[in-house]
């Protein structure tokens, strides 16, 4: 007998489910509960669906696309084919995750007899597989965030950005760290749902001993992170303010007017962001001379350093740059992008240092890291090893005019402080200017698109503390690529 018509579409309806829960984690709607059950839909379907490899692979691939295609809607208010083919290949990993849950190194067995010792064997059996799905999502996450020029906005971990006990663990291996322990969790709480179902009459502690290990796992972890969230000691502190012009027409004399206000409350540093003077800042000294005059601004007077990002046209090429300018204008230090957008900065050469900007005279090193790089944890390591003991990013987000964006890049972003020890100050012409301390804490920010200045105090240590992360990166891959391997040869030798 054919199966019902509406039955045989339950695993792609299923798939688009665990898509659309994905999809409530993240802005807007910030969902986080959610991320450790929206797994089980497609989970369920790739495990009890009764699907061949092609068709597993198909329902995460749809999973994914709804996932990345409303995540990412935003892409298509500026080039429509960018956005579709970026869904249909960021789809790809969910895809294959889905496909190599179907596996049998990665189920759980519940139709064996259960004698002697199996029972607990049956637990430790099934740790073990949410041990490998978990490797395999983060593993593929990681690579989603490297291949070709990378892209690892809104891995799993992301959606916890506002939990900042958990947000803590990403010192210990970044945000694939956590989206491990998230799709720990999801197939813990699937195994352990099926086992009740099939072993409804043998109900012991031994057969509930891997949900319990597993709970006891997320708990521990949470716990972990808690502690970690109190450590606040600080050594230093420096008076910045932070400068954000909105869509005004002549950004230039926006961003001097602003730094007329800003400069009654003293601060040892006036940042404008990415882009600021709106035409390249060396290009246009003459005029920023006769607006500086204009605000009765006296440029030999003043005692602060100005940081702005501003196009770079050198000999040896064109750079989207940041500039630190001494007081009285005394000195110049230049640092350059060193990852550039595809396709939209073509004109534009990678810089190759990642020196700090330093505040000669004091301990403040800022490591810059213009628009997107903040997004990017090997930059901010290398930002930490070159000696800086803040982070500082400049950015817009004006071209994609969207607010989700501006919140999805600064959930992103603030990630970079928990992983590296250092607080993160972001400057944005258009988007969120924020300061966020080294827990991960948005403890202040502007509101996005409007003129403002965001006056603070950072407390910094000038000896950063080194977390396992800062040291040695993302080596959990390698962990996970490894338990992997011998988990499909062990399998594969005891088939």
């Amino acid at each position: 007998m054919n199966r019902p018509f509406l039955l045989s579409f339950r695993p792609w309806f299923s798939a688009i489910f665990s898509g659309v829960l994905l999809f409530l984690c993240f802005v807007p709607y910030d969902q986080d509960w959610l991320v450790w059950l929206a797994l089980v839909p497609l989970l369920t379907t790739a495990w009890f669906g009764n699907l061949p490899g092609w068709k597993r692979f198909t329902a995460g691939w749809f999973c994914g696309v709804f996932f990345f295609g409303m995540t990412f809607f935003w892409l298509g208010k500026v080039t429509m084919a960018g956005w579709l083919g970026l869904t249909l290949y960021l789809a790809i990993y969910p895809g294959a995750w889905t496909w190599l849950a179907g596996l049998p190194s990665c189920r759980i067995a519940l139709s064996k007899p259960m004698t002697g010792h199996s029972r607990w064997w049956r637990s430790i059996s099934s740790v073990l597989v949410a041990v490998t799905l978990a490797s395999a999502w983060a593993l593929l996450e990681w690579i989603r965030g490297k291949a070709f020029g990378g892209f690892g906005w809104n891995g799993l971990g992301v959606a916890l950005h506002a939990n900042i006990p958990f947000v803590q663990l990403t010192s210990i291996g970044g945000v694939p760290f956590l989206s491990w322990l998230i799709v720990f969790a999801n197939v813990m709480t699937v195994s352990t749902v099926a086992r009740l179902v099939a072993e409804k009459e043998r109900l012991t502690f031994a057969s509930r001993s891997d949900f319990t290990f597993g709970l006891a796992l997320v708990l521990g972890s949470f716990t972990v992170g808690l502690s970690l969230s109190f450590d606040r000691a600080n050594d230093r502190s420096v008076k910045v303010a932070l400068l954000q012009a909105g869509t005004e027409k002549d950004p230039l004399r926006e961003y001097v007017r602003l730094s007329s206000l800003a400069l009654l409350q003293n601060p040892a540093v006036l940042v404008w962001p990415e882009s600021a003077p709106g035409i390249p800042l060396l290009e246009s000294l003459d005029r920023l001379k006769i607006l500086a005059a204009e605000f009765e601004i006296a440029p030999n007077q003043i005692q602060s350093w100005l940081i702005t990002g501003s196009q770079e046209n050198s000999p040896d090429g064109s750079f989207n740059s940041a500039f630190a300018i001494a007081p009285k204008m005394e000195g110049l230090q230049t640092y350059r992008k060193r990852h550039l957008l595809p396709f939209y900065e073509r004109g534009f050469a990678p810089g190759t240092s990642a020196a700090p900007l330093w505040l000669i005279g004091s301990d403040v090193r800022f490591g810059p890291l213009i628009c997107v790089e903040d997004t990017i944890p090997d930059l901010a390591r290398e930002n930490l090893a070159a000696g800086a003991n803040l982070l500082l990013n400049l950015t817009d987000d004006s071209l994609f005019d969207d607010r989700i964006i501006e919140r999805q890049h600064l959930q992103n972003a603030l990630f970079r402080a928990p992983e590296t020890g250092l607080p993160l100050l972001r400057c944005s012409a258009s988007g969120v200017t924020a300061v966020i301390d080294r827990q991960g804490r948005v403890l202040d920010q502007l509101e996005p698109s409007a003129a403002g200045i965001l006056v603070t105090n950072v407390a910094f240590r000038s000896r950063p503390p080194q977390t396992f992360f800062s040291q040695f990166g993302f080596v959990f891959p390698l962990i996970w690529a490894g338990w992997l391997g011998l988990r499909f040869l062990s399998c594969r030798k005891y088939r």
